[in-house]
């Protein structure tokens, strides 16, 4: 059933190039959410180039906005390799341009801004604080991935994809008044969160990548 629902698939010649939107990536709670643009087009037999690009125009997050306004993008850059069933020898007929399972590597790079309140407590300090900072966070990295792309209708295409793989996080704080070993209430992962949005949490960290976009064939 799997290789004849691939087979079914692989027989749709879709070429492109094809102009995306990420649906998933306006609902972004890991890094932010933004609404994001893709181009994609065939590079030789089996290859095709993607390239996306999106901006962060609001947050979820109800925090003080006298300091700045939340506001941040994203750019990234891959190439695809569509000919992977054929390379490991699964059945699947007629192996098209820009349709079926895919391989990719992919560069990005992330920059935004945002205020926070944290709620935390001192020693020997009888009564919770607050504090309310500004963070900045830069991080580029790699991810390596799978994805599947298939054709609805003649132009229709959809993409889903997942990836992971290394990234350099730089997090800067400016009117910060906690500090990172301050007691921060809260159960579970809630205090390790908060911590993410301190400094001191820079450095190499893993990058996860999951999400959906739908494209037109130009």
């Amino acid at each position: 059933m799997l290789c004849g629902s691939i087979s079914f698939s692989q027989e749709k010649q879709f070429r492109g190039p094809l102009l995306k939107i990420n649906a998933t990536s306006i609902i972004d709670i890991f890094t932010f959410p933004s609404l994001q643009f893709s181009y994609e087009k065939p590079y030789k037999k089996n290859f095709s180039i993607h390239g996306e690009a999106g901006f962060q125009f609001y947050d979820f997050r109800k925090n003080d906005t006298s300091f700045i306004n939340a506001k941040g993008w994203i750019v990234n850059a891959e190439v695809r390799y569509y000919g992977i069933l054929k390379l490991l020898k699964i059945p699947a007929k007629n192996y098209g341009s820009l349709t079926g399972v895919y391989v990719f590597s992919q560069a990005f790079y992330r920059r935004n801004r945002f205020n926070t309140t944290i709620e935390y407590k001192k020693a020997n300090v009888p009564m919770d604080l607050q504090d309310v900072l500004i963070v900045f966070k830069r991080n580029y990295g790699l991810n390596f991935g799978i994805g599947y792309q298939e054709p609805w209708g003649k132009s229709v295409m959809v993409d889903v994809y997942a990836g992971i793989g290394p990234m350099h996080l730089k997090i800067t704080n400016t009117n910060r008044e906690v500090a990172y070993n301050d007691s921060i209430p809260g159960n579970g992962l809630v205090p390790l969160m908060i911590r993410r949005q301190l400094s001191e949490s820079s450095g190499l960290q893993a990058s996860v990548i999951a999400g959906i976009r739908v494209g037109y064939r130009l």
